[in-house]
Parts: structure tokens; sequence; C-alpha cells
């Protein structure tokens, strides 16, 4: 997940090049974002907050919901399970 890579383009994007279309999720879809960051580092020790943080992800999320925490520890986070389960017990 570099910034600035074909991958992470290519997520957002019809191809690389300036002229390209944007690819956005339908209105309908309530898109979270979740990140994870390490104090004192650019990331969470494994994804970078630049390829975490992308300006076009922000723009299409409902809400952020960031966790100092590593890349793997979040995954176990009481809080985070929490918010998840949450979000998924609206849309049942």
């Amino acid at each position: 997940m570099a910034p600035g890579s074909l991958y992470l383009t290519n997520l957002f994007y019809t191809s690389d090049k300036p002229q390209a279309s944007r690819h956005t999720l339908p209105q309908e879809i309530a898109n979270h974002l979740f990140f994870t960051f390490i104090d004192n580092e650019a990331g969470d020790g494994t994804v970078s907050l630049a390829s975490e943080l992308r300006h076009e992800a922000q723009e299409e999320a409902t809400r952020l919901y960031g966790y100092e925490k590593s890349h793997m520890d979040i995954l176990t986070t009481p809080e985070m399970l929490k918010t998840v389960n949450g979000l998924l017990d609206s849309v049942r």
C-alpha cells in the first residue's frame, strides 16, 4: 500500500492518467473508514497514514474512526469491535 502506487490509484481512478475518471461508491452505501496509527510514527507499523487516509477515501467516508493501535492490534480492540458491531446492527 505504497503512497502513489498504481494499486491505490486504481482504487479511486479508471487509470493513472491525469484526466482519468473517478471511481466512487454508490451514494446509498455508507463507507466508514477505520485507520490505525502508532504515536510518533507515520502509520501503524505496516501501512503509512498517507495510504490509510488518502484524501479520496476521506471525501467518500461517512465517518472516520482512528485508533492508536498497531496494524494487527486493531482486530482485538474492544472499542473498535463495539463500533463495527453497532454499524452492522444498524443495517440488519
